[in-house]
């Protein structure tokens, strides 16, 4: 049986819900929690850089390290334009659908331990070229943890 996510989305892109995850899971592991962390799409990767990158953070908060195979288990749809995914994937003349990352989130989602999943931007972003991330939560019955602005 499958756990219902934990789905990190955002009012925005660049709004916090990265570093708010990171500061969850080390509390999380602190008192002996162990999860699942997912960051399915990644758009403005580049391996050069990608000890710096979200998912890296995403890792190291999970008590892991980062090297090929983590990262592969945690973002596998990577895009190195710093666009939306639907776009970068485009610009990359890859496929970038909805049904395959619904997919592959559900089959991480185990009755073990708990699963967390970054969207990618803001809740109405485009995630792929026939959905949004706001899509993604409902198609995994995802409990939605929204991070915001202080404006908001």
């Amino acid at each position: 049986m499958n756990r219902r996510p934990i789905f990190f989305t955002g009012t925005g892109t660049d709004i916090g819900k990265t570093h708010v995850l990171c500061a969850l899971l080390e509390v999380y592991r602190s008192v002996g929690g162990r999860a699942r962390v997912l960051k399915p799409v990644l758009s403005g990767f580049d391996n050069s850089t990608a000890l710096e990158s979200d998912t890296a953070r995403l890792i190291r908060a999970n008590g892991g390290t980062m090297n090929a195979e983590t990262l592969q288990k945690t973002t596998p749809w990577r895009f190195k334009a710093a666009l939306s995914p639907d776009m970068a994937a485009r610009r990359e003349q890859r496929e970038l659908a909805l049904d395959p990352i619904a997919s592959w989130c559900s089959d991480q989602c185990t009755s073990s331990r708990p699963t967390f999943v970054d969207g990618a931007g803001g809740i109405m972003s485009p995630l792929a070229q026939d959905g949004l991330n706001l899509d993604l939560l409902r198609e995994l019955d995802a409990f939605p943890v929204v991070v915001a602005g202080n404006y908001l």
